[in-house]
């Protein structure tokens, strides 16, 4: 929220305050002359911007005399557009006499004019106090203006911006969105409960009702910290106010239009809290509209009617409730809502369950290890996919609680199966970027290994090909501490999440999973393949151990071996499955053996 331009005014009888700036004893004389007259106040600095606040004071009247027969004139005009910067004083240059040249300097650099000390004391004086009072008055002018602009493009109660300013910075945020083909989302705020304000305590207190409001959405935005797409632009979030109690809330390059909900509802629950009036609790309604590009519309026009239809129909709902303008989204979002509760209550509802598929070295089909993969299962909704309620989890931090459940359900079953005989060399497990942060991951997986008696060599942890693309720092560094411990590495979806090579050589990582989607063109054209292989050799010239996810055929398997793959995952070598079917992969790895 900007603030309102301040424009100064000079008391009547206010006096000009000089400050001379004297490098050396040389403007002595120019000193006493100015002393002699009653009409100014004179202040002595060795440097102007040192121990003297720039700006306009309580008279506002400033000006700035810069001692300038020792100055070049590229120094001259440097010091003189320095103090232009730093001030908006009158600046002055006082010099042995006049010179058109030098005075040009001056003024082409920001400043106000040039005395001569051969002048006589009253025409110096007369052009030190006409250029402060020119300056006063340019200066006041072009505050008002600014002001004048400024209230265009607020509200006046709330000094949000408004319709007419919202419109304006909406249409190129659109171009732009349209070019990168990226999501922008407008939501329209309305709340009900301001005219019962305004009828029982008055037009003062409605008015400082809608500040508190804008207050809360302000607040309600800057916390949705990960909302925005990370790119090398800042994204841009605005609060508006349409009049009334409708507010506006710009969201550009979201990276979902589900982002849009999460900010909603943010919004519901801050609004749903009391607002206090000489002493009373007030509460409002609150419903928003949402609409996004570009499926709800191309223009900023068609944008803010469509989030006013969005909002019409959250209102009819009931209130309290956000909509999307396209139905679709309005079902996602419901779904998303509900799981999102759901998943609050699995862990103490038992409802997670642990699935294990078989990695198999690539030239002797020899099980090697297995890869712990989380399920759940509803009373409610039945089987959801990992895919859709992992990121509901990381966007509510509980996969925290739950990869924990994870590493520690995995490993309790790993070393039941060792203990009873069977044998495999390595379990993985997979991490979330979200579990690399808050420096708690290093000392769980050490109480997870003490606790179920697992051997860290025995134990690979799989990140995200994102997750170091990041260059978070204190995640590698928790890596490095993993590692330390003896604790395999592997980067899970390889060629997905745009790491470089600097990347994989600055993050202690031991094995690479090339992505499904890589392994599925292997063999319907020679780009795929050559893209698998040349990822293979790429891994293999960073001496790290290459494992192909997503293996379905034996088309793909005989490819990956004649290239050089280390191991193979996937439905062709056996389909994720709970862990009393997979004892079975077990038994017959037993006997092999």
């Amino acid at each position: 929220m900007s603030a309102i331009p301040q424009v100064p005014e000079a008391a009547p009888d206010a006096l000009p305050l000089v400050l001379l700036e004297a490098h050396d004893g040389g403007l002595d004389p120019l000193r006493r002359t100015l002393e002699s007259f009653a009409d100014l106040h004179l202040e002595i600095s060795q440097h102007a911007l040192h121990g003297w606040a720039p700006g306009f004071d309580d008279r506002g009247l400033r000006g700035i005399l810069v001692q300038g027969d020792s100055l070049a004139e590229r120094e001259l005009g440097a010091r003189i557009a320095a103090l232009r910067q730093a001030s908006a004083a009158a600046i002055v240059l006082v010099d042995e006499c006049q010179d058109l040249s030098r005075l040009r300097t001056v003024l082409d650099a920001g400043g106000d004019g040039l005395i001569a000390l051969q002048d006589s004391p009253s025409t110096v004086v007369g052009g030190i106090v006409g250029a402060i009072h020119a300056r006063h008055r340019a200066r006041k002018l072009e505050l008002e203006l600014e002001c004048a602009v400024h209230m265009t493009n607020h509200d006046r109660i709330t000094n949000l911006e408004n319709r007419y300013s919202l419109e304006r910075r909406l249409t190129p945020l659109l171009a732009t969105a349209a070019r990168k083909q990226r999501k922008l989302g407008v939501l329209l705020v309305s709340t009900r409960g301001l005219d019962s304000v305004n009828d029982s305590f008055g037009q003062q207190a409605g008015n400082q009702m809608l500040r508190d409001l804008a207050d809360r959405l302000i607040a309600s935005v800057r916390r949705s910290d990960e909302v925005s797409l990370s790119t090398d632009e800042a994204a841009e979030t605005a609060v508006s106010h349409l009049g009334g109690s409708d507010f506006t809330v710009l969201l550009s390059e979201i990276a979902d239009a589900q982002d849009a909900a999460r900010v909603a509802q943010r919004i519901l629950d801050s609004l749903s809290e009391a607002f206090w009036i000489e002493d009373q609790e007030v509460f409002v309604r609150t419903n928003v509209g949402i609409a996004v590009f570009p499926f709800d519309g191309a223009n900023a026009d068609a944008l803010l009617r469509n989030a006013r239809s969005a909002r019409r129909r959250a209102e009819s709902s009931g209130g309290n409730a956000f909509r999307f303008y396209a139905k679709s989204m309005n079902n996602e979002a419901a779904r998303r809502l509900k799981l999102s509760s759901l998943l609050h209550r699995a862990l103490e509802r038992n409802e997670f369950s642990i699935h294990y598929q078989p990695l198999r070295e690539a030239n002797s089909g020899r099980l090697i290890g297995m890869e712990a993969l989380l399920r759940w299962s509803t009373q409610d909704m039945g089987e959801i996919s990992p895919s859709e309620f992992v990121p509901i989890a990381e966007d509510n931090n509980l996969i925290v609680p739950i990869g924990e459940w994870v590493l520690r359900t995995a490993s309790q079953q790993y070393r039941r199966w060792l203990d009873e005989g069977y044998r495999a060399t390595r379990l993985a497990v997979n991490l979330s970027g979200r579990q690399l942060q808050g420096g708690e991951l290093v000392e769980a997986v050490s109480r997870i290994l003490s606790e179920t008696g697992m051997s860290s060599s025995d134990l690979e942890l799989e990140i995200t090909e994102t997750t170091i693309a990041r260059e978070d720092r204190d995640a590698r560094a928790t890596l490095e501490e993993l590692r330390d411990m003896g604790i395999g590495l592997a980067l899970d979806d390889f060629g997905t999440g745009f790491s470089t090579l600097t990347h994989l050589s600055n993050f202690p990582v031991d094995r690479l999973k090339i992505d499904r989607s890589f392994i599925s063109e292997i063999g319907r054209e020679s780009a795929g393949s050559n893209l698998a292989s040349a990822l293979i050799a790429m891994a293999h010239s960073l001496d790290l151990g290459v494992v192909a996810e997503g293996v379905e055929t034996e088309e793909q398997a005989r490819f990956l071996r004649a290239h050089g793959c280390d191991e193979l995952q996937g439905f062709l070598l056996g389909r994720p499955v709970p862990a009393p079917e997979f004892e079975a992969f077990l038994d017959r790895n037993k006997r092999t053996n």
